[in-house]
């Protein structure tokens, strides 16, 4: 008897994760369990060491775009803007890495961006993030959505939250104003034909 009611107690267990985990997939956007998204994030680790092994001809922040290994990062960030956010408040890999996942965000739209500095605003709040890498992500290297956007209100309240900070340079809080002021993107446009 007592076999019998472990057996069935093991049934009932085995039967509850199996919908447990169909439940979970619904609520998780289809993902049939939690393995995937460790198995995405795992991804997302092993490609920005690919790049960072693959940067050997990389002598400013532009040759990454011709690695292709930069490229399926880039397109995993828009897929998955949080892998970076997480990537960086994690301990553990180095500071070219970290520079290799922020720079990998130029794909991002506007308000994926707008929403990826102030995530970085709040890991810097937490000292995760040095101040130097949030700088860097208030700046965007390999993009002009920004610029291109300064008048949109979250813009504007996103940066002048930043320009307020007392961990900011002040070199780039007058970065900051440029964009703010829209001569940031009115240069870029007399200087790159093809921005409208």
């Amino acid at each position: 008897m007592r076999q019998v009611a472990l057996g069935f107690a093991l049934f009932l267990g085995y039967a509850f994760a199996c919908c447990w985990g169909a439940n979970a997939g619904a609520l998780n956007g289809g993902e049939p369990s939690g393995l995937s998204e460790v198995d995405d994030y795992q991804a997302y680790v092993n490609t920005v060491a690919a790049v960072d092994r693959d940067d050997g001809a990389v002598f400013s922040a532009y040759d990454y775009l011709s690695l292709e290994s930069f490229e399926k990062l880039a397109d995993a960030n828009v897929k998955h803007p949080s892998d970076c956010v997480r990537f960086l408040s994690e301990q553990g890999h180095t500071a070219h890495q970290r520079l290799i996942a922020i720079l990998s965000m130029y794909k991002l739209g506007v308000h994926e961006y707008v929403a990826f500095i102030q995530e970085v605003l709040k890991l810097r709040d937490r000292s995760l993030v040095s101040s130097d890498e949030m700088e860097r992500s208030v700046s965007p290297r390999l993009s002009d959505v920004i610029a291109e956007h300064y008048a949109e209100p979250e813009v504007q309240s996103t940066l002048k939250q930043v320009m307020i900070r007392d961990d900011i340079r002040p070199r780039v809080k007058a970065l900051i104003a440029y964009i703010l002021s829209g001569a940031d993107i009115e240069n870029r446009r007399s200087t790159k034909p093809g921005l409208r």
